[in-house]
């Protein structure tokens, strides 16, 4: 993974979840990681509803993550 202990602060918006529940973020990684094929296939397809519904899983993990590690943006 890319958040090495103690990789977060400064410009980062990744909250301390990410090293306190590292589990629950590597899980939420291998969701991302597993969804992401199926968007590619779908993609290669060219057909609508399948990548929707592809874009559509990969988007739910990405939120997920995001909802939990990830603090807003600083205005």
């Amino acid at each position: 993974f890319l958040f090495p202990k103690g990789s977060g602060g400064g410009k980062s918006r990744a909250k301390d979840e990410v090293w306190t529940q590292w589990e629950k973020f590597k899980d939420a990684a291998h969701a991302f990681n597993a969804a992401t094929p199926a968007l590619v296939a779908a993609a290669k397809t060219g057909e609508p509803g399948k990548i929707g519904a592809a874009l559509g899983a990969v988007g739910k993990a990405c939120g997920a993550c995001h909802k939990a590690f990830r603090s807003p943006k600083k205005k």
